[in-house]
């Protein structure tokens, strides 16, 4: 690393790790524009009383993709 000054260097690290785990920021994005799309849907199609379930569904598929990613 050529910078030399303290704030430059941590400047740096944390620019590398959000490029770390951009890939998995922007996929929790989209999962939120997913889960806000469907259950938007699901009310005007007038399926809203399924929504509190698909929520909890997809965060626990979350919770097992995470355990999945981090352990696999």
């Amino acid at each position: 690393m050529t910078a030399q000054r303290w704030w430059v260097k941590a400047a740096a690290r944390w620019l590398a790790r959000i490029d770390g785990v951009s890939g998995q920021l922007r996929l929790a994005m989209l999962v939120l524009t997913g889960v806000s799309t469907a259950t938007l849907t699901l009310s005007q199609y007038g399926y809203g009383e399924y929504a509190r379930y698909f929520i909890v569904s997809t965060g626990l598929g979350i919770v097992i993709y995470t355990y999945l990613y981090t352990e696999g």
